[in-house]
């Protein structure tokens, strides 16, 4: 990132807070350029130049200035490099504050920095670039950690406060106040006190703290991580000197990255929907319907105009999309959080508060843009629309392909046209998924408030009837390659079925060894895939049943009134819950279309010399197809090595560390998602090849998981998510197949090995490391 080895990680970080709206004491940054040049300070101009911004900064001597270091790497997610340079405060004379400069720049060669450096990295900074700031007059300062950094527990802030400035106690020299504050209800406690009366009284007022507090939040969810933040008090207000990653949390590998603009990107919503690194057609195809469904019309529908012009919505980071994470949080501001699952809050760090003033700010904008404009915020019209076009969407594709003429342009045409049927398939699953997630959680709130198990949502919404992942299973369980024509009836029923969303993977269909492989893992379960579903259509029956007799027993009329609404909720939640998968479904019909006729296209390319590989089809891009001309070909090869050598190169090169600390006592933390007690061997699966290669008995750990995954739910013992939440495609799948499932375990593929032996509780939400 230019900017930051010009500026530092320390000037960067408060740059990005003051943008941000933070009240942060003035300051410039002389850069490390200029400062690695040593010959620059017998430049008279330089110096003159330099000699005037510091008499503007401190009003000529009349305000103190502080000189600190901001090295390429300081305040990174990586490391600090907390107190490792020179820093120099309460500096009036200009003279004294060019000297600092210099001595500071020069620490950044000592030598007891590049040991430093050689233990923590293989990083040795040239130069260092140096902020030059006001000073603040305190009364109190301190530090403040928005998330444990000992215990860590993210739902605590650890707050130390002295009084004056905060050198003392970044020095070591001074005894804090200490107090742990609850990020929820903001209330907190002293841990440990100070003898200085003024000190416990500050550290005692309530709406001071909170305050402080609720502005470490929101600067923690501005970086969209966990923050060590440096303080001062001087009176009246709170001024942030510093921010920086708690380091301690850092991990190698990271879910969400800020780019050279200081924009957050998280992969949240596509982890679970691209395993592996999409290709350039395959996501020039999808970018502008997903970006048009996903989040353009949410975000016009609720009156965020803001960042409805932005345009800036999906990035694509070595070939994984991204999307903004601001935009997660400005949709999501409206719901209570108690709706919105944990694994989401913590992927995306929500931490806003139900506001009624913020819904009302936003009522007339979901009167007049989201109900007069999109019906389909009724879900029994989500449903009419699905089921219509459920019934037309075979029809629609073989009336496309009866249409195409099999030529260049007639594929292309095609190509495009299937691109429109898919927009309008996202224009209706976008809101059944959403209607999924909001019935789940009715269905959770209302079974604790009849005095239920929550967790018995789960159960509920089990063994449904219908379930096509489900039907695929069991076909493939009954199918066998020996007899004529087994294959074809799975080929024709679910040949469309891929490994992800990607146009460029190979369908089903196309791979009989696969069908074969896949049928020979099925019959190696101990329970056929048929049996299974009847168990878990049983429990269901019977946990319904559990709730009605319980909800018969309370009083009238409330157990009349709850039992309508158990009825109405649990209706819409399995309905919703279905289409979730099945929908999966008929999109991949779509998307075989699509690649089929990509490969008819390349055909021809190859024939007439345009191409070298027929898969070299899927390097172009949705605007190459447009230029497709039997008499202009010449150029399709340079533009598919011109891809290939390009790939995806990363738009963010600064990862932000994950939220979930490291393992404490061989426990790693994570969100169960499909209960059980599993124990067996490690098995790191990267790719859907890998997974297939699992034994019987193995714990399979994943970056995530696709529906198609599932005949290996049958036979392996348990599963490992980085990413996904309770409402995952995977996690779904996983709870159909009983298969105990720990989810949000943060970087599982790189600290686990396939030598461990693990046992992973999948209602908890913990995997501990056996041996």
């Amino acid at each position: 990132m230019r900017r930051l080895r010009l500026v530092g990680g320390k000037a960067a970080n408060l740059a990005l807070l003051h943008l941000g709206g933070f009240r942060v004491p003035d300051f410039f940054v002389v850069s490390s350029t200029l400062l690695f040049n040593p010959g620059k300070f017998q430049q008279k101009r330089f110096v003159q130049q330099l000699q005037k911004r510091i008499m503007t900064l401190c009003a000529g001597s009349r305000i103190a200035c502080a000189v600190r270091s901001s090295a390429p790497f300081e305040d990174s997610s990586s490391f600090s490099l907390a107190g490792q340079m020179q820093s120099f405060l309460w500096l009036k004379n200009t003279n004294d504050i060019l000297q600092a400069i210099i001595e500071v720049a020069s620490s950044a060669g000592e030598q007891h920095l590049q040991s430093y450096l050689a233990s923590n990295s293989n990083t040795s900074p040239r130069a260092t670039a140096v902020i030059v700031q006001k000073m603040i007059k305190a009364e109190y300062s301190g530090v403040i950690f928005t998330s444990h950094p000992v215990t860590g527990n993210a739902h605590e802030m650890l707050l130390e406060i002295v009084q004056g400035d905060c050198e003392n106690l970044v020095g070591g020299s001074a005894e804090p106040v200490r107090a742990i504050i609850d990020k929820n209800t903001l209330t907190f406690r002293i841990i440990s006190k100070n003898a200085a009366p003024a000190l416990s009284t500050f550290a005692e007022n309530k709406a001071l703290i909170s305050q402080l507090a609720t502005t470490a939040m929101q600067a923690e969810s501005f970086f969209s991580a966990p923050q060590d933040i440096e303080w001062a008090f001087d009176g009246a207000e709170f001024w942030l000197l510093q921010s920086r990653p708690i380091t301690t949390f850092a991990e190698n590998q990271s879910r969400t990255v800020r780019d050279k603009n200081g924009v957050v990107w998280t992969d949240y919503f596509f982890a679970e929907r691209f395993t592996e690194p999409v290709s350039p057609l395959g996501w020039s195809f999808l970018r502008p319907i997903i970006q048009k469904n996903a989040f353009r019309t949410p975000l016009w529908s609720l009156g965020l105009d803001e960042e409805f012009k932005s345009k800036r919505y999906l990035t694509a980071l070595n070939g994984i999309p991204y999307v903004r994470l601001q935009i997660f949080k400005r949709l999501y501001e409206l719901f209570p959080q108690k709706f919105i699952s944990e694994d989401k809050r913590r992927a995306l760090h929500l931490q806003h508060s139900f506001s009624i003033r913020r819904l009302l700010k936003r009522a007339p904008f979901i009167v007049f843009r989201l109900l007069l404009n999109y019906p389909q915020w009724f879900p029994l019209y989500n449903l009419f629309r699905w089921n219509e076009f459920d019934r037309t969407v075979d029809h629609s594709l073989t009336s496309l392909e009866r249409q195409k003429d099999h030529s260049l342009r007639g594929n292309v045409e095609f190509i495009k046209r299937a691109q429109g049927l898919s927009d309008e398939f996202l224009g209706i699953h976008s809101w059944s998924i959403t209607f999924a997630d909001v019935f789940y959680s009715l269905l959770k709130y209302l079974i604790g408030l009849c005095g239920g198990d929550p967790a018995a949502t789960d159960t509920l919404l089990s063994g449904l009837p219908g379930n096509e992942t489900v039907r695929a299973n069991i076909a493939i369980s009954q199918c066998d390659p020996e007899i004529a024509g087994s294959l074809d009836r799975i080929g024709r029923a679910y040949g469309h079925r891929s490994k992800n969303l990607d146009i460029a993977s190979k369908t089903w269909g196309e791979d009989p060894d696969l069908l074969i492989k896949m049928a020979e893992i099925i019959k190696k379960s101990p329970v056929s895939p048929l049996d299974a579903y009847s168990k878990r259509a049983r429990a269901r029956q019977q946990t319904e049943q559990e709730i009605r007799d319980q909800i018969k027993a309370q009083y009238f009329p409330a157990n009349v009134l709850k039992m309508a609404g158990f009825k109405v909720i649990l209706y819409f939640a399995r309905h919703f819950m279905l289409l979730r998968e099945n929908q999966r479904n008929v999109w991949h019909k779509i998307l075989a279309k699509t690649r089929g006729a990509c490969l008819d296209l390349a055909d021809k390319l190859q024939a007439e010399g345009a191409l070298k590989d027929k898969d070299d089809i899927f390097y172009l891009t949705m605007p190459d197809l447009n230029f497709i001309e039997p008499d202009h070909l010449g150029w399709i090869m340079e533009q598919v090595r011109k891809n290939k050598s390009a790939g995806f190169a990363p738009d963010a090169d600064e990862p932000l560390h994950a939220m979930i600390p490291a393992a404490k006592d061989n426990k790693m933390p994570g969100i169960g998602v499909s209960a059980g007690i599993a124990r067996g061997k490690t098995k790191i699966c990267r790719s859907y090849e890998d997974v297939l290669q699992a034994q019987r008995g193995d714990i399979i750990v994943v970056a995530s998981a696709d529906p198609s995954w599932s005949p290996m739910f049958n036979i392996v013992a348990g599963m490992i998510m980085e990413t996904g939440g309770v409402l995952s495609h995977a996690s779904i799948v996983a709870r159909e197949f009983q298969l105990p499932t720990v989810t949000s375990v943060k970087n599982a593929t790189r600290t686990l090995q396939n030598t461990n032996i693990l046992e992973i509780d999948g209602a908890a939400g913990v995997v501990t490391v056996i041996s």
